[in-house]
């Protein structure tokens, strides 16, 4: 085991702290939270762009403020236990053949004198072998719906989006298209023509909400959302 000096470890957490000082809150608020798999099976939580190389700890990862994750079991939240790593949180215990959801808080935003903002990341991680979420375990929340497939419900607390929220869908291999909810909060996926991982996101759905967390006040709640699934090889007809 390597024994750093206290000046050394000092040093480290000194410079991650500036490298965060230096990202721009606007950038920031461009990242998502999202649910992956882990080659073992299990889940991890990561911060960032996707596409990009996700944040790291020491660094940006540090920024989430008190993330957690469930499932559900019997209808029951069961949470799971997160550990930080390098470049994601574990949720220990977690399994990608089953649904989990996440919630991050991050500290208020204000620049100027434009009115606090209170972001809140929502993340959910849906398994291929479950066709339908059924309820919204998460404030805002991007649910496969049963009416159609490839069709998703943008829910927020517990009710359909109205028209015209745009999202952002990746799919492997493509460029990344903006979806448009209907009427009925709906959006429905195009085709996806390789395998990967595939993810949808809503950013910056806010709502005014005056508050304090964490001792700092804020005017506006604003709540992002993912959702995270992974599409297996086509069939040699969809090659």
């Amino acid at each position: 085991m390597k024994f750093f000096p206290p000046m050394i470890v000092s040093f480290r957490l000194l410079f991650a702290s500036f490298l965060i000082l230096l990202t721009p809150p606007t950038a920031l608020l461009a990242h998502s939270v999202w649910l992956e798999p882990l080659p073992d099976g299990q889940l991890s939580l990561r911060f960032g762009e996707w596409g990009d190389a996700p944040e790291t700890s020491p660094g940006h990862l540090d920024s989430l403020i008190h993330p957690t994750a469930i499932t559900l079991k019997a209808g029951e939240p069961v949470p799971f236990t997160l550990a930080k790593k390098a470049d994601h949180y574990l949720v220990a215990g977690s399994k990608d053949t089953e649904p989990a959801s996440a919630k991050s808080d991050y500290a208020v935003m204000k620049r100027g004198d434009a009115p606090g903002r209170r972001p809140i990341f929502h993340a959910r991680w849906w398994p291929a072998s479950r066709p339908v979420a059924e309820i919204p375990l998460t404030t805002l929340d991007l649910l496969p719906s049963a009416a159609k497939p490839g069709q998703i419900l943008v829910s927020f607390k517990g009710k359909p989006v109205a028209a015209g929220v745009e999202l952002k869908f990746h799919a492997p291999g493509a460029d990344t298209l903006t979806l448009t909810t209907d009427a009925t909060g709906h959006v429905q996926l195009p085709e996806v023509k390789k395998a990967g991982l595939c993810l949808l996101t809503l950013g910056r759905h806010s709502e005014a909400a005056p508050g304090e967390f964490q001792g700092q006040a804020y005017e506006i709640a604003s709540h992002s959302a993912s959702l995270c699934w992974k599409v297996d090889a086509p069939t040699s007809e969809e090659k």
